[in-house]
């Protein structure tokens, strides 16, 4: 699904995981109030999909920590946990980080700035994961 369109394809991401999810998975995706278009319709159908098979759902906020301050009533802070992430885990999320190589460096055409900076890759590379239950 390209970029901005998650929410007009909506259908096609409900039946992608109704299709792909089984009675015993994990589910981790992006929260549905995160900020971001797609990742706040990847969050809701995520969620409606999993509560429908009674499976196991985290939310991952991502640009949360871009605009939320301690205490910000619009987050959940008491169903925010950390998980432990395996070594082959965070090496999966920086091939996936590495996919979207247009949003990784500066464009010297236009002076603009990479949109995922180097502070946040970092913090998507950290050996743990900040969830949402």
């Amino acid at each position: 699904i390209p970029d901005g369109s998650v929410n007009k394809a909506r259908h096609l991401l409900r039946a992608a995981l109704e299709a792909l999810l089984r009675p015993h998975d994990v589910v981790f995706a992006t929260w549905q109030f995160d900020g971001h278009p797609d990742h706040d319709v990847v969050g809701r159908v995520t969620n409606e999909v999993c509560a429908r098979a009674d499976i196991s759902h985290y939310q991952l906020p991502v640009w949360m920590w871009h605009w939320a301050t301690p205490g910000d009533h619009r987050v959940p802070w008491d169903r925010l946990s950390a998980v432990a992430l395996s070594v082959p885990v965070v090496e999966m999320k920086r091939r996936a980080l590495s996919a979207h190589a247009s949003q990784l460096s500066d464009d010297p055409s236009t002076g603009k700035e990479a949109i995922i900076p180097s502070t946040m890759r970092d913090r998507l590379n950290r050996r743990w994961e900040a969830v949402i239950q």
